[in-house]
Order: C-alpha cells, then structure tokens, then sequence
C-alpha cells in the first residue's frame, strides 16, 4: 500500500471543496503545486488511471488523495451506479515521502521515529468508520460553502479533524500485525453489526450478550477505541443512512425515521441538528447538488487542449 508521511512548513488553507454525485463521472487531474486533495467516495468502486496505464482500485466507501507526485485520471468503474464523492483540496507549504508499507520491517520503530509527521494512505477503506468520516467531510463542506472568514476557519478546523482520524486509522493498521488488541477486535465487531442491522431495536446489553462479555467492559473499550460512545456511534450511522435514504427516493420523513431505527420525524431532524449544523431537508440540498466548485484547483495552462474544450 502505497502511503505518505507529510510534514506542513506553514499554516494550510483550504483551496477548494465540493459534493458531486455523478452515473458517469470523470476527472482529470494534473500536476499541482503545494497542493493535497482528500476525497471520500461511495455508492460506486472507482479507478485511478496514471499516464503510463498504471491502475490503483479504489474500493466503495473508502478515503484517497492526490499530492502533486500523481497525475492521474479518475473513472468510474460501474458506470450504472451513482457514485457520491465529496472532496476538499488543501494549499500549504509541505513536505512529503511517498512510501510502500513493504518497506517497513519494524512498525513500532517506524511509528515512534515518524511522530512529528503525519501518515496518510493514498487509499484507505474505511468500512465500518465510514459513516463517521463521511459526516466530517459533508461538514467540511456545508461551512467552507458559507464563503465567509468564519466559516473557511471552521471548514479548516474541521478537515484538520478528518486528517488527524485518517492518520489514527492507518497507524492502528500498521500496528494490527504487531499485536492483537481485544478492545478493538470487540469494537470492530459491534461496528459490523450496526452498519447491518441500524434500523432495529439495538441496545448494549444485547450486543455485550452477544460478545459473551459485559456491558460495561463493553462501553469502555468502545469508547477508549473510537473516541465516540456506543450511542454516539449508532446515531452517526442512522443519520447517514437517513440522509442516503432521503436522496436516493421521494420518502417523507417520517417513513425514513422508521427505516433507521429513530423513534420520529422530529426526533430525526433534532439529532441532524445536532450532528450536521443543520436539518435533513437543508442537508439534503447540499447533497442534491451536482457540483459545488468554488474555483479548479488546477491551472488550466497545464491542460491538454482537448480536456479544456471540454470545460
């Protein structure tokens, strides 16, 4: 796996931020200077495609990003399926390693020696941290959208979150071949279970049952793995499927609050309040845009000329 270990000189801003759903997207990206994009992607498989027909599978539900090392082409791989991809492009002035974990033969050396940096996979599946890391995207998005000074620092604080959780993740997955930590073994499958089963009933003495331990060693271990409680977690959940939910058909909100497991309609627009700034109908604008570009982080002097005819 391709990862990179980067190190900000000066204080980043963000550059550029947007939400598209797309049946037939496709980019192209060209070298950019003290630039770094990180998108999230769901709905549908994608491929990045090099110049030299290089090809890199990036997985449904899954983080990637493109430091000015890369150019290449981005494609949908299942061209029915609509592909919802929310991206935000940081300016700074940084450096950065492009490395392969088959170099690294000591992960706890490594980790210890590479403190000061931080560790980014240029494509990482998230899975069950999925719905969490998607949340802090559309976030990202909705204040950097405002266009005032206010929110591009609130946009900025909270990408600065989401690359800080990335870099979490990805060290946690170095250290797995290390040891086997029963605190996260036990989270990970109390994680599967909810992305599977978030419209039921579901409560932490069932799920502790269900791990043959207790509902308090449960709570804890979850909490000290996640950073987030049990509660916490299956709400963030239900609100993306909700909001999935509510972009893919007509329902109302009342029917959608059923389907994720939210006991009503006001119930459900009081947690999207809570976790997203906003209501579902007010979300679901933001989601049913097609394109948010504020400005291309790219000059269009390094396009070819059949690309820029295009635009």
């Amino acid at each position: 796996m391709w990862f990179y270990k980067i190190k900000f000189r000066s204080f980043p801003i963000i550059r550029f931020a947007h939400a598209v759903r797309s049946t037939r997207y496709k980019n192209i990206i060209t070298y950019r200077k003290n630039l770094m994009e990180f998108s999230i992607n769901q709905g549908s498989a994608l491929e990045w495609v090099s110049d030299n027909e290089d090809r890199l599978t990036v997985p449904d539900e899954s983080f990637c990003m493109i430091l000015p090392d890369m150019n290449l082409r981005l494609e949908a791989s299942e061209k029915d399926k609509p592909l919802y991809l929310s991206s935000v492009v940081l300016k700074g002035d940084f450096s950065f390693e492009r490395l392969s974990t088959k170099e690294i033969i000591d992960p706890v050396a490594f980790l210890e020696e590479t403190k000061e940096y931080l560790l980014l996979p240029a494509i990482f599946p998230l899975y069950a941290d999925f719905a969490e890391t998607e949340q802090f995207f559309r976030r990202a998005i909705m204040h950097y959208m405002s266009g005032d000074a206010a929110g591009q620092i609130q946009a900025l604080s909270v990408f600065l979150e989401i690359t800080a959780r990335i870099d979490t993740l990805f060290r946690n997955s170095l250290m797995q071949k290390e040891r086997f930590n029963y605190g996260e073994y036990y989270t990970n499958k109390v994680k599967k279970y909810i992305e599977n089963h978030y419209g039921e009933k579901i409560t932490v003495s069932f799920l502790s049952s269900m791990l043959s331990i207790s509902p308090n060693y449960l709570c804890r271990v979850f909490k000290e793995t996640t950073g987030k409680t049990l509660t916490q977690f299956l709400t963030l959940v239900r609100l993306y499927h909700a909001r999935r939910i509510a972009y893919e058909g007509n329902e109302n909100v009342e029917d959608i609050a059923k389907k994720v497991g939210v006991c009503n309609a006001n119930y459900l627009n009081v947690l999207f309040k809570r976790y997203y700034g906003t209501n579902l109908h007010d979300c679901l604008l933001v989601d049913r845009e097609i394109s948010l570009f504020h400005d291309k982080p790219w000059e269009l002097g390094d396009l070819t000329e059949d690309v820029q005819k295009e635009w």
